[in-house]
């Protein structure tokens, strides 16, 4: 499994015809977390988390370290 990170660039989407900004993703997404007292390392942090949790459950749930 290879964790992604949030997307650095700053490829223009949404619809045309709206005004675009050069603004990267990742300080969009960081901007809009700040808000609400989260910060991106921590969404990045769950995903790896969730990755984890899935491994253990496909485990059949057994303990230990290995």
């Amino acid at each position: 499994m290879i964790p992604t990170l949030v997307d650095r660039s700053s490829r223009l989407v949404g619809p045309s015809g709206y005004p675009h900004d050069d603004q990267p993703h990742r300080e969009w997404i960081y901007r809009q977390a700040f808000h609400m007292a989260r910060h991106i390392i921590g969404y990045e942090c769950n995903r790896c988390w969730a990755a984890v949790d899935w491994f253990e459950g496909t485990r059949g749930g057994q303990g230990g370290s290995g």
